[in-house]
């Protein structure tokens, strides 16, 4: 499952969203933090996927507005 949090601070909006997944004792919990520069929101969404033992983790650039804001 994936969530997201969306938080305020300052007049700019950050979004943490963090994947959780355990699939093996290899496979562990994989976070990312987006950060907003000047004007601009950018939100990054990482999620943890399995494919092998050595694939892991895939990283997909989303903006705030599809990450799920509350207004």
């Amino acid at each position: 499952m994936v969530c997201c949090a969306s938080r305020a601070d300052d007049e700019l909006h950050q979004t943490v969203c963090c994947a959780s997944r355990a699939d093996d004792e290899l496979h562990q919990t994989v976070c990312c933090a987006s950060r907003a520069d000047d004007e601009l929101h950018q939100t990054v969404c990482c999620a943890s996927r399995a494919d092998d033992e050595l694939h892991q983790t895939v990283c997909c650039v989303s903006r705030a507005d599809e990450c799920g804001s509350s207004g």
